[in-house]
């Protein structure tokens, strides 16, 4: 806590601060411009504010520069701080114990006086936890009806999440907050969207008549989808059925070309042996038997002559017509045309 300060321009020094509730009070008469207000704001000063210098310039002007040093007391140590009007960035650390002595910035005064006052791990810094606690007149925290703000028009619900901040009961609401931002974020987007006529805005009797339609069309996809089941089961099995008889067919096919080669076979060999007797044959046959009658086996072999080329053209045909079901059998098998034997 601050128990001290100290200047060279009081009247009285030092300023001492007793633990509890320190009162500053005027004269008897009760007169103003005596310096409560000042020494209020010198204990905001202290704290690492900036107001004193801006709502009181008077100061400076009727004293010039000047310097003050601040003594605090934090588990049993005392730290002395020196901070001067020409130079208000900047804090002197004029004994600090184990700390670093020497000049320090206003941010690593007030993040030092953070840890020490035990709010160290809050969501809120050392000036919004102490700026809204100086009410001093010239400062914008005098409302009466708004005493949790920090300055005029500031929204009431920064102010409150200030106050759940300094009481370390934050944490409970910033995932619920960070949401409320993000729908309010998805919010604004879908009205300038909407507005831009990017998104079409519809009443919610359109809204409703769009929700019956997809759900008359999520039905409708249903059903297509179990038709297009049913259908692609009933194709299995029909090509499973045509693909057996197909099997059955190939085979029968197979035994009709075979039995076709085989007649086919006999019939060029039949062609093959077709032919009659020479008469130059019957006249080595008179050597040995002179009494023969070569005219009578000369009429025999024109009737075998004319008996074989009858035999010939029906063998002839015969092959084309087995030629041509040989054929027809394997191209049936390929396209899976029936094929019955002649």
């Amino acid at each position: 806590m601050l128990i001290e300060i100290f200047c060279s321009r009081f009247r009285k020094n030092p300023i001492l601060f007793e633990p509890g509730l320190n009162v500053v009070l005027g004269d008897d008469q009760g007169s103003n411009s005596i310096g409560k207000s000042t020494l209020l704001m010198l204990v905001d000063f202290a704290h690492g504010g900036r107001d004193f210098l801006t709502k009181s310039p008077e100061v400076v002007k009727n004293l010039g520069d000047h310097e003050y040093q601040f003594t605090f007391l934090f588990r049993g140590d005392k730290y002395v701080f020196a901070r001067r009007t020409d130079r208000p960035t900047s804090i002197i650390a004029v004994s600090v114990g184990a700390s670093n002595p020497g000049e320090w910035i206003v941010s690593e005064y007030t993040a030092w006086l953070r840890q020490q006052y035990g709010i160290e791990g809050t969501h809120i810094t050392f000036r919004d936890a102490v700026s809204p606690q100086t009410r001093v007149w010239k400062r914008d925290t005098l409302l009466a009806e708004h005493p949790l703000q920090s300055f005029n028009g500031e929204a009431q619900t920064k102010a409150v999440d200030r106050l759940l901040m300094l009481f370390g009961v934050y944490d409970a609401l910033k995932d619920m907050e960070q949401q409320v931002e993000a729908i309010d974020a998805d919010k604004k987007n879908l009205a300038n969207a909407q507005k831009s006529k990017f998104i079409t805005s519809i009443n919610k009797g359109e809204y409703d008549q769009n929700k019956m339609a997809i759900r008359t069309a999520d039905a409708e996809i249903e059903r297509i989808r179990e038709n297009a089941s049913t259908l692609a089961l009933n194709i299995r099995e029909l090509v499973n059925d045509q693909a057996l008889e197909a099997a059955l067919e190939k085979d029968r096919l197979l035994e009709i070309r075979l039995q076709l080669m085989a007649r086919q076979q006999q019939t060029r060999m039949n062609l093959d042996g077709i032919g009659a007797p020479q008469r130059r044959a019957f006249e080595a046959l008179s050597e040995f038997f002179p009494q023969v009658n070569l005219d009578r086996l000369a009429k025999v072999e024109r009737f075998h002559r004319e008996l074989a080329q009858v035999l010939r053209r029906e063998l002839e045909d015969e092959r084309v017509n087995l030629d041509e079901q040989l054929a027809l059998t394997g191209n049936s098998a390929r396209s899976g045309l029936s094929v019955e034997i002649i």
